[in-house]
């Protein structure tokens, strides 16, 4: 059995738990939310149940626990594991079209798919996977500093074919998710730990969380005082381009996240976001090349395995505007579904924009925090709105790239090489605010 493991990095302990520096381990419970049901990420991704998704690690083990993704204390390797069969860590990814659209070797000749091909071909790429891989999550108990002691352990014991390492990154802004396959520490104490007990290459999950100013309430005070309706506003309009781009919105295939937001305050001809139903009619364009499956409608043919023939797939479908309209229906978003309800793009001033981005750009990366201070320090309110959602779509991502990986790894000869299979580039999902 060769094992795949999936670690995040954080401190042990209730105090810790929620802090900035314990995002690996945030990772890692959002991971098991999201694997013992599935059928509420998309939930998390219009930022309801963040309470749900949003949890202590450690606490699990004191809970009775329920799916297919239970958690156990290792005192021998110094860590907290979960362990499944990839295939059923994968899985999951059947009720996500938007993401298996993005495997292009689901789809190598670009042909229109709509969800319930792409969800056929899924099934028959799972059901080739080899039965040889192991998934084994871990949250190192041994504390930040000394990580690499308990994977050293783990090491020794598992056939490790693969490693993945999700952690904390103050020098890149909270929102930001990128991924590297080699190189240093970056001055991470955890990933120096690593180096020193391991010795192997292994995918780097970065998740930044540096000050962004647009998410901290000491911008209400930077800025002068008739700005602060503009700032609200500038606030709402970067949550919600935020959530386009964790729904793949094709539009930051061309456009980096800053300039889709300066096409919606000053006007675009290819995105205006003024009319919210001008925004919508543009978004319905992506129906014919991106669907979306209603988990509510399928939930029981995808669990038992039952194909739904064409009628029934196509009048089952969630396109991408009824998704946009179920996004604008929550509390918190009301603000999108229509200009009236809050003030629009039309009230952020270019002044006040320019302004509040020069301080995006030149506030120091703890604010006035010292960074032990900081990095110890708990999320606050507006960052929490994004944190769920950014940790759905890191669950996803790890789950789509770990399947491809697999279907190349069962496509080539078993023989040393093979173990060093590494993973395909991931750039188009990185979230890099820019």
């Amino acid at each position: 059995m060769q094992t795949i493991a999936i670690v995040g990095l954080g401190n042990i302990g209730a105090k810790y738990a929620m802090t900035r520096h314990n995002i690996g381990f945030l990772s890692l419970y959002a991971l098991t939310q999201i694997i013992n049901n599935p059928c509420a990420l998309d939930d998390s991704l219009t930022y309801q149940n963040t309470e749900f998704l949003l949890g202590d690690i450690e606490g699990l083990l004191r809970k009775q626990q329920k799916g297919i993704m239970q958690w156990q204390e290792q005192k021998s390797m110094q860590s907290l594991q979960s362990r499944l069969n990839l295939k059923d860590f994968v899985r999951v990814l059947e009720y996500f079209p938007s993401f298996l659209a993005q495997l292009k070797f689901l789809n190598p000749h670009k042909k229109h798919l709509d969800s319930f091909s792409l969800q056929k071909i899924f099934r028959e790429k799972l059901a080739n996977l080899s039965s040889n891989y192991e998934i084994v999550c871990i949250a190192p108990t041994t504390f930040m500093n000394k990580s690499g002691i308990a994977l050293q352990s783990i090491e020794k014991k598992c056939n490790i074919a693969q490693m993945i390492v999700v952690y904390d990154d103050l020098d890149t802004r909270f929102g930001n998710l990128s991924f590297r396959y080699k190189g240093g520490s970056g001055g991470h104490n955890g990933l120096k730990s690593i180096h020193e007990y391991v010795k192997r290459d292994y995918l780097r999950i970065k998740l930044g969380i540096g000050n962004n100013i647009i998410l901290h309430d000491m911008l209400n005070s930077l800025m002068h005082n008739d700005a602060h309706m503009s700032i609200e506003s500038f606030r709402t309009l970067f949550y919600e381009t935020y959530l386009e781009r964790l729904c793949l919105h094709n539009i930051f295939k061309t456009k980096s996240f800053f300039k889709v937001m300066e096409s919606k305050i000053f006007g675009d001809n290819n995105l205006n976001s003024n009319d919210y139903h001008t925004w919508k009619n543009q978004i319905s364009i992506l129906d014919s090349q991106q669907d979306f499956s209603s988990h509510a409608h399928n939930k029981a043919h995808l669990e038992n395995g039952k194909k739904l023939d064409s009628k029934e797939s196509i009048s089952s479908h969630l396109t991408f505007t009824q998704m946009t309209e179920s996004l604008c229906s929550h509390d918190s978003l009301k603000c999108m579904v229509h200009p009236n309800l809050t003030p629009s793009a039309d009230s952020i001033k270019k002044e006040d924009y320019e302004a509040v981005m020069k301080l995006f750009c030149s506030h120091q990366k703890s604010g006035k925090q010292e960074v032990v201070n900081y990095v110890l320090s708990p999320f606050n309110a507006h960052e929490k709105r994004l944190l769920a959602p950014l940790l759905a779509y890191n669950g996803l991502v790890m789950m789509a790239t770990l399947f491809e990986w697999a279907c190349r790894a069962s496509s080539v000869s078993i023989n040393a090489d093979s173990m060093q299979l590494s993973f395909m580039p991931l750039d188009p999902f990185s979230v890099l605010l820019k």
